[in-house]
């Protein structure tokens, strides 16, 4: 897969993610706010800062995100598999307290890790001008996707229930953990061809 296709890829999971997330996101997070302790939320941020903090310590040193790299789908699907869990079990218990901390301790260590790890591989595929260029076309998708959502949540949010909110951010994340392996394999592949065509002898 070339590049210029990895880049379209990239930005029909940046429009459909922004657009789902943005659309459901004020059902849901309305929803569970009202249900949980201000001390535990407070503790849940808390926790978050900490966990992030930790890793992108242990993932600024090359030689960890080096061995990180040979494990990259694991990461990613252990992340989509507890998210699945999780909904399942919110679903039908609707625990506020269990879900802000389950997705506090996943986004902070596992979506971490394979999210830093996915810019990696688009730092080695691109430099300059042409990063800076994704960067800001990507941005530009992702607020564009997410306006729209936001829009739309206006409209449904008091027809909307939290079930099938829950069920389309199930999709959501699902349908992005797919895309973001398809484009790490093939960003893998490509700087393994260039790797080897710098090799090869003139």
């Amino acid at each position: 897969m070339s590049v210029e296709k990895i880049i379209t890829l990239s930005k029909v999971n940046t429009v459909i993610y922004g657009f789902l997330f943005s659309a459901t996101s004020p059902i849901v997070q309305l929803y569970f706010i009202k249900l949980i302790p201000e001390k535990m939320y407070a503790f849940s941020l808390l926790l978050a800062t900490a966990l992030m903090a930790i890793w992108n310590k242990f993932l600024a040193k090359e030689h960890i995100r080096e061995k990180c790299h040979k494990i990259y789908i694991l990461f990613l699907s252990i992340d989509a598999i507890c998210y699945l869990i999780l909904t399942i079990y919110t679903y039908y218990n609707l625990d506020a307290t269990v879900r802000f901390i389950c997705i506090t301790i996943t986004n902070s260590t596992l979506a971490v890790v394979a999210w830093t790890l996915l810019q990696d591989m688009w730092n080695q595929t691109l430099s300059g001008k042409e990063l800076t260029n994704y960067q800001s076309s990507l941005s530009f998708y992702s607020q564009i996707s997410a306006f729209i959502g936001g829009a739309l949540a206006i409209y449904w949010i008091d027809n909307l229930g939290i079930h099938i909110a829950l069920l389309i951010q199930l999709f959501m994340y699902i349908m992005a953990s797919a895309l973001e392996i398809a484009m790490y394999i093939a960003l893998q592949k490509n700087l393994k061809g260039v790797a080897c065509e710098q090799k090869a002898p003139v």
